[in-house]
């Protein structure tokens, strides 16, 4: 059984009065701390009572103990702190038997607020009745704050009360009757507040809007949207703006059919507020007679007010403004014929491919990428089947741009039809279809595109060949099998490029299988080809390559293949494997007798700054009198002994 259920039904009185004790010892003296608290103390006491009350929703009978326990700390000289404490429980937990101490208490000042934050929210007439009674005993800010939570409360009872004190002298007490009177709303508050209107000063005015605005909201949410458009209607032509576009906006909701003509006068008006909710109305109205009519006055309108006109459209979803869309796609305005673009991307179908697709591939800056945007993301008919289509009758630029967006869209039934984009005639459309078989193709595609790659003579598209090559072949679920199509390949070509390129993807591949060829290129290999199995080796993925770097950068007569020889050979080295320190300081000895430059010779001491062995120090101190490379070796050396230094004070 949980602990709280076992509560007896009175407090302990220590100092207070407050009677018996509870059987639950902690909770017994979280109580008899409440009344003395003050702000700044520990508020563990509190919540342990917090906690009580939480847990008490399903128990009645200990909810009712809470609940006289936390009145008899009202009735107490407690703090003013412990008394909003509980205030605060009973606001939870409070009923009847609360509010005539709560109600003694909204006369005061230091606890009328406190007292009326529980009662706003214990359910039931009692409540009503105790503020209802307290506002002919207070004034000022006290009676203020009683007619705002009977506001609060929606108290339908209040408003024969409320009525009188809208028109206060007292402007604070005016002000808060009004607002009640709006949040109670209703008939009776209603009919208030038009009595009001005229005999409020100017600076309530606002308040009066406002509440008027929610006795008509209220209105449309109980189905009486006549009634409301009417009190709606009084609002439209309200000097303050908010105002304005509320009672616009509620009007339009209210009576659709007479709000309709309102929307599109809007549109055509110079109010550019109203013609901003206008065009939010555009958006929530419902019919298609809404499409229509906003369809036909586009030609009537503003560019800019065109422009939110397409963008509300769009929004609608609704196809039947996609002409409209089309044909101001068009336009000599850059704010309507990006809006249009937009819209076609939201309202277009297989039909607006070409359009799209011209925008984009010949639009300025922005033009293109609206343009582009609405084409990756078109969905009604068979828009995949309708690019491909295209892409046959279209100019080089535009063939790049649909095949780019193939690419984005995921065309994989796309693939056969880029594949001949792959031999265009156009340099960046092949790029483009290259990139786009590397996210499409699948691997039984990899002998046709190894053929591509091997024939491409423009650098660009061979580039971005390798990297589709690499893409697919990598889709292959056995690794070993990964590099096998690009070494058959490799063994028949003769072309110079054609190998270079097969290196570069054997490299990225990583496969073992692929490492020996490589390696002999790097070592042996012709002038033209050798430098990029050197580059495909300084990428290798892995450690398998370090051997192989070690021998080339060591033996190397070019300048340039050292270099990057030796930089792969750091990167390898970096990386996690199951050496020995001694044999990982080994290839780290090797690396400092291949660095002949400068540059080389920073590479060296900055990789070795990193290496977690003592012996690292022991290679980096010689450096230190070398005058190339003096200050990397002396960071270095800082970092080395900081961390050893630091290591041994762990140990």
């Amino acid at each position: 059984m949980n602990r709280r259920i076992v509560v007896v039904l009175l407090v302990l009185a220590v100092g207070v009065g407050l009677g018996p004790a509870w059987s639950d010892d902690a909770l017994d003296a979280a109580l008899k701390a409440v009344p003395a608290y003050q702000f700044g103390q520990s508020r563990e006491p509190l919540s342990v009572v917090a906690d009580a009350v939480r847990d008490s929703k399903d128990d009645l009978a200990t909810r009712a103990a809470l609940e006289r326990a936390l009145v008899s700390v009202l009735r107490s000289k407690a703090t003013r702190d412990g008394k909003d404490f509980a205030c605060r429980q009973l606001a939870l937990i409070g009923t009847d038997k609360t509010v005539p101490t709560l109600a003694g208490m909204l006369g005061p000042k230091g606890t009328s607020d406190m007292a009326r934050y529980a009662l706003e929210r214990i359910p039931g007439p009692a409540a009503d009745k105790a503020l209802l009674a307290a506002l002919g005993r207070c004034s000022g800010g006290v009676k203020a704050g009683v007619i705002n939570s009977l506001g609060a409360r929606r108290c339908d009872a209040a408003v024969a009360k409320l009525a009188p004190l809208s028109v206060s002298r007292d402007a604070a007490i005016a002000q808060a009757a009004i607002d009640a009177l709006g949040r109670i709303a209703g008939a009776d508050a209603t009919r208030a507040l038009a009595k009001v209107k005229n005999r409020a000063p100017a600076s309530l005015h606002p308040a009066w809007a406002d509440a008027y605005l929610l006795c008509a909201d209220k209105l449309v949410a109980e189905g009486e949207g006549d009634k409301a458009a009417t009190m709606y209607a009084e609002l439209l032509e309200d000097d303050l703006a908010r105002i304005r576009i509320a009672a616009f906006m509620g009007f339009t909701t209210a009576a659709p059919t007479d709000g309709l003509p309102k929307v599109l006068a809007a549109l055509k008006g110079d109010d550019v507020a109203l013609r901003e909710a206008a065009t939010i109305c555009v958006r929530n109205m419902e019919g298609a007679a809404v499409t229509q009519a906003v369809v036909k006055a586009l030609p009537e309108l503003t560019p800019s007010s065109q422009a939110l006109g397409l963008n509300a459209l769009a929004d609608r979803g609704d196809p039947a403004a996609l002409d409209a869309a089309t044909r101001a796609a068009a336009s000599d305005d850059p704010a309507v014929r990006l809006a249009a673009l937009a819209a076609m991307g939201k309202l277009g179908n297989a039909s607006s491919v070409p359009g799209l697709v011209e925008a984009a591939a010949a639009g300025d800056k922005d033009a293109r990428r609206v343009a582009q945007n609405s084409l990756d993301t078109l969905r009604r008919g068979e828009v995949d089947a309708a690019m491909v289509a295209y892409l046959k009758a279209c100019g080089p630029e535009a063939r790049a741009e649909v095949v780019r967006s193939l690419a984005v869209r995921n065309a994989r039934t796309a693939v056969p039809a880029i594949l001949e984009a792959a031999v265009d005639e156009a340099v960046d459309v092949r790029a483009e279809a290259f990139g786009a078989l590397g996210a499409l193709a699948s691997p039984d595609r990899l002998p046709g595109l190894l053929d591509l790659l091997i024939n491409e003579t423009e650098a660009k598209p061979r580039k971005k060949a390798e990297g589709a090559v690499v893409a697919v072949a990598k889709r292959i679920p056995e690794q070993e099998q990964r590099a096998e199509a690009a070494l058959a390949v490799l063994k028949k070509t003769r072309k110079a490029e054609a190998k270079a390129s097969l290196y570069t993807v054997l490299g990225e591949l990583g496969d073992p299988n692929g490492l020996k060829p490589v390696a002999k290129a790097a070592r042996r290999g012709r002038a033209n080809t050798k430098a990029a199995a050197v580059r495909a080796l300084a990428n290798w993925p892995n450690i398998d390559a370090i051997d192989d770097l070690v021998r080339i950068a060591g033996r190397a007569r070019d300048d340039t293949h050292r270099t990057l020889a030796l930089r792969g050979l750091l990167r390898l080295l970096a990386m996690n494997s199951k050496r020995s320190p001694k044999e990982t300081i080994a290839l780290y000895e090797e690396a400092v007798d291949i660095a002949e430059t400068a540059g080389e010779k920073k590479m060296v001491v900055g990789a070795l700054a990193d290496v977690k062995y003592r012996d690292a120090l022991r290679l980096v101190e010689p450096f230190l009198a070398d005058d190339e490379v003096k200050e990397e070796a002396a960071v270095a050396a800082k970092k080395l002994r900081e961390r050893f230094n630091k290591d041994e004070k762990t140990q």
